[in-house]
């Protein structure tokens, strides 16, 4: 009979790395507390933020009692200063940025449902009931 495996997979997603990083707090320093014992992780898996998580508790799987908290006290010691390069240019760029997004997504939306059949009928029966 093979023994099971546990794994923990952590997602992507930029701030979504400091919430996992309670999560393995919790893993590694309350719920040994419940179980008796400090639980097994096997198999480590993440994407993008999630991947850097996985890779540090790679680095400490030696010492799994301390890793919540060193993961903690890194997401911790990050400053906004550190994670976001503002510079004058930069925020002057901004608005144009957000308006050339908003632009290309409003265009994306008229583009699906313009070259669908079911908005073609809509828009003739629409046509139709305004001439009228």
């Amino acid at each position: 009979m093979t023994k099971s495996r546990t794994a923990l997979v952590l997602s992507g997603g930029g701030a979504r790395g400091a919430y996992e990083a309670g999560v393995v707090r919790y893993l590694r320093e309350e719920l040994p507390v419940a179980l008796g014992e400090q639980p097994r992780i096997d198999i480590l898996s993440g994407t993008s933020i999630g991947a850097v998580n996985a890779c540090f508790l790679a680095s400490t799987a030696h010492v799994p009692e301390l890793q919540g908290r060193m993961l903690a006290d890194v997401w911790l010691s990050l400053r906004i200063q550190e994670v976001f390069h503002w510079s004058v240019l930069g925020l002057a760029a901004l608005p144009l940025y957000l308006w050339r997004r908003i632009r290309m997504l409003r265009l994306r939306h008229r583009l699906l449902f313009a070259m669908s059949p079911s908005y073609r009928q809509v828009r003739a029966r629409l046509e139709q009931i305004t001439a009228h």
